[in-house]
């Protein structure tokens, strides 16, 4: 998080008995990634044979899309929430985002969106896009 765009670095891998010779990189500049895997409510990997229900909150991670994770530096876990998104930043497709921000238990620089899905979802089982998120949600009724 705290390299700048665009300039030069090094990396090293280190356990508890060796150390890895130094590699080059360079720190390009950051989108937003989305991981794979929507996150139903009830914990479960969201799918077209495990939708999530019309109205229920589903969770997506991203990297990319925060500019701070202030207080946290490089390598700390983020140990609570903390929303960047109060009065509900983001809405289309029918979701609304609940929460953007720090996700807690993972490592600084990943974003946790909790979402939730329109509570009118057509009859059956569809794919909901998330065009904001570049994801899609399988809904059921």
């Amino acid at each position: 998080m705290e390299l700048a765009a665009q300039s030069a670095s090094t990396i090293q891998i280190e356990n508890a008995t060796s150390t890895s010779p130094a590699f080059n990189l360079w720190a390009d500049s950051s989108s937003v990634n989305i991981f794979p895997g929507v996150v139903n409510q009830n914990g479960s990997r969201n799918a077209v044979t495990n939708p999530a229900q019309a109205g229920s909150i589903v969770l997506i991670y991203a990297t990319g899309w925060q500019t701070s994770f202030a207080p946290l530096l490089d390598g700390q876990v983020a140990t609570q929430a903390n929303n960047y998104c109060v009065q509900g930043c983001l809405a289309n497709g029918g979701v609304t985002v609940l929460y953007a921000g720090a996700a807690p238990e993972i490592v600084a620089g990943v974003t946790q969106f909790n979402i939730r899905l329109n509570s009118a979802a057509p009859p059956g089982i569809t794919s909901v896009p998330i065009y904001s998120f570049g994801a899609a949600v399988w809904v059921t009724p």
